[in-house]
């Protein structure tokens, strides 16, 4: 593999709110570049994140497509990486798949969590519809690279593919080494560091409010926020710390990587009451500036941070404060800490497995659709598109979102519709519908089952401007009754290969 493009999509109009899987992708990018690949990064707005990278590896370029449109990105690559994203923007993964069928390039996905393991963890489950567009990105065959062992053992019970070749692949996020190797190491000041982020349950913000106070006696709680500060938050802390003696909070917005690295070199400890991770960034930074960290015990965590992992049951506030405790009375040497991490995300390491995880050869592994002067856009287009009261399961044999479409020029002003869809009800029926307009599908092919769906291809033949409209497809037996779930889609203009 010689080229590579890293799509990534940033909530943030303004670039500068942090996320563990945008900064992910963005040192994959710069490690990457530093052995020697040409990478471009595709993004909608370019994070505050690159200024952290831009001296630590060779040349990145950043091409900038507010809208994700495939005739920005004009390269050829041998490989179209998909940092993928927590909520829904069908664009961005279309322009990726797009920009790949171009260049005749595998497509992969950048895998740090699956709908399968966040669920097992996490003790709110999110809707597992959150997850359809990663699994779309590889349907056709490609790569699956998870950030870590336990990552890749959840997605090969998860990820399928419908044609081509699909391919697992494990390789650690690198971390900024080159920045972090620049701080000073062993000035202690006993704070404590916790990187918050009390919106997402998950990440154990309940569970530091819980914590008794005298656990920070005579210790500042330096909070990290990534986002907005969260200033309730950071109210109840503070007046539960107001009768502890030497007990402070400080906050911390937005940082640099040099700033976050000298902080975690300084504390005597980082608290990380995560109840799921995909890797966990603060406890294997910790560990490489030779700093504590104290999380519940999740086998990711054990796996990352080996045996210098200071681990408590989850959910058990009062044995993370005696583990706290612990740490801070009696921390083990930074050189043990740093030992037990560096050799797997030092960053000039990384970046040399990355590329041989990525190389496509002997390839090709992506199936890519004809071209046509059209293609089709998949919903969910918000969550609120979602119907959270009928969750569907995770343990399917082969996902049922994974449909599929190509659009032609017809006679006169129609467009002509080619789509796949999967189901567990065999499909003898379907139809597209524009509000109170109804299309017939011309032609239902069933097709190969694979477990317990099967495949069912669909043609249409709609009015020309459908395009670029919400149109429902719906499928059904012989009965009348629905096979699936309805889809919703869009038929929009393709760029030019």
């Amino acid at each position: 593999m010689t080229s590579a493009a890293i799509f990534v999509y940033d909530y943030s109009t303004s670039g500068v709110a942090y996320s563990g899987g945008r900064y992910h992708a963005l040192l994959m990018a710069h490690a990457m570049a530093h052995a020697g690949a040409d990478v471009t990064v595709v993004t909608n707005t370019v994070p505050a994140a690159r200024a952290d990278l831009d001296d630590v590896s060779a040349p990145v370029r950043y091409i900038t497509t507010p809208g994700y449109d495939p005739a920005e990105v004009a390269d050829d690559f041998d490989v179209v990486v998909v940092a993928p994203t927590g909520g829904f923007h069908p664009p961005f993964y279309s322009c990726a798949e797009q920009v790949a069928a171009r260049c005749g390039a595998a497509l992969a996905v950048l895998n740090y969590e699956s709908a399968n393991w966040f669920n097992k963890y996490a003790p709110t489950p999110d809707h597992p519809e959150v997850w359809d567009y990663w699994r779309r990105v590889v349907v056709r065959g490609g790569i699956v690279l998870s950030s870590t062992l336990e990552a890749d053992r959840h997605a090969r019970d998860y990820y399928r593919s419908d044609v081509g070749a699909l391919r697992f692949e494990q390789c650690y996020p690198p971390l900024n080494s080159v920045v972090a190797d620049r701080v000073p190491h062993g000035d202690k000041d006993g704070s404590v560091l916790y990187f918050a982020r009390p919106f997402h349950d998950h990440k154990g913000g309940g569970d530091v409010l819980a914590l008794p106070a005298s656990a920070f006696a005579g210790r500042t709680l330096r909070l990290v926020f990534g986002g907005p500060v969260d200033v309730e938050f950071v109210a109840a802390l503070e007046a539960k710390f107001a009768t502890v003696p030497g007990a402070s909070v400080e906050v911390h917005n937005r940082i640099p990587d040099s700033t976050k690295f000298a902080l975690l070199a300084r504390a005597g400890a980082v608290l990380f009451p995560s109840w799921f991770e995909g890797f966990g960034y603060p406890p294997v930074e910790a560990a490489y500036l030779g700093t504590e960290s104290v999380c519940y015990d999740l086998p990711v965590l054990r796996e990352t941070l080996g045996d210098v992992a200071t681990l408590v049951p989850v959910g058990e506030v009062d044995a993370l404060a005696d583990a706290l405790d612990a740490v801070l009375t009696q921390p083990r040497p930074g050189p043990v800490l740093r030992a037990a991490v560096a050799g797997k995300v030092r960053f000039d390491l990384v970046g040399e497995r990355l590329v041989a995880a990525l190389d496509p050869a002997p390839g090709p592994l992506t199936a890519h659709p004809p071209a046509g002067r059209y293609t089709v856009l998949w919903g969910p287009w918000a969550v609120e598109d979602i119907d959270l009261t009928t969750p569907r399961p995770d343990a399917l044999d082969f996902p049922p979102m994974p449909s599929f479409g190509a659009a032609t020029p017809a006679a006169g002003s129609r467009v002509a519709i080619s789509l796949t869809t999967w189901s567990p009800a065999p499909v003898t029926g379907s139809h597209l519908r524009r509000g109170d307009e109804v299309v017939g599908a011309d032609r239902v092919t069933p097709g190969e089952r694979r477990g317990t769906w099967r495949r069912t291809d669909c043609a249409f033949t709609v009015p020309a401007d459908w395009v670029g409209a919400d149109l429902a497809m719906v499928v059904h037996g012989a009965d009348g009754a629905p096979a699936r779930a309805r889809e919703v889609l869009r038929v929009v203009e393709a760029a030019p290969r």
